[in-house]
């Protein structure tokens, strides 16, 4: 599904309305790309690029290119979020769109206030129709230190929303970055980078920020 307001979409079909198999955007065979040429990254899924819906190039030698079977989507105003009852004093707001992104929502604490995180993910996606569902933590060791590169809280997905890959895992993605820290689950972390961040479980999505704030 897309969101035609926001002119996004994220899927992986790989066929056109006439269930013709799209053609990959790296190759010039049977049609000669003029957009996403050579983009291997992209494989052979439909893509919004200059089109109002999501669409491809089609291995139809007499099809150059047509639509793809994706239903526009709309879940209207995310749902409300209420404080974790472990953070005494802190309120909750939301960033709606987030990124830009009709079809992504921020929740975020006004205060920090609790000693330990928890487990969180504070972004909601709209898929299916639905908000998917998103916790948030209010506690002071969910903003990262930028001063001294550190961060403690177990956010653990990123500014897209997608599911964080554990450290101790190489699926989807093979790493060495933090290899077997079963400690750290799949919790966002510093490693290397100025901003917490995480491999990701979706193939396509190598690795990507997280949607945690800097201490104040």
């Amino acid at each position: 599904m897309f969101n035609s307001s926001a002119n996004v979409y994220h899927g992986s079909v790989t066929c056109t309305i006439k269930g013709i198999i799209c053609q990959r955007w790296d190759s010039n065979y049977p049609h000669t790309p003029s957009v996403y040429s050579g983009r291997s990254d992209l494989g052979n899924r439909c893509k919004l690029a200059t089109g109002a819906r999501p669409w491809c190039y089609t291995t139809d030698p007499d099809t150059r290119w047509d639509y793809c079977p994706v239903l526009d989507i709309n879940c209207g105003i995310p749902p409300t979020l209420s404080t974790p009852s472990t953070m005494v004093g802190a309120e909750v707001t939301i960033k709606n769109p987030h990124m830009s992104s009709d079809v992504l929502a921020w929740y975020q604490c006004l205060s920090l206030s609790g000693d330990e995180p928890i487990r969180s993910c504070p972004v909601t996606r709209c898929e299916s129709l639905v908000w998917s569902k998103a916790n948030i933590s209010c506690s002071v060791k969910d903003c990262y230190d930028a001063h001294n590169n550190s961060y403690e809280g177990q956010v653990s997905c990123t500014g897209l929303g997608i599911t964080c890959q554990r450290w101790d895992s190489n699926y989807p993605h093979f790493h060495h970055a933090l290899q077997g820290r079963s400690d750290l689950e799949n919790w966002c972390q510093m490693e290397g980078e100025s901003r917490p961040w995480c491999y990701t479980t979706d193939p396509s999505i190598r690795w990507e920020f997280c949607s945690v704030i800097e201490c104040p």
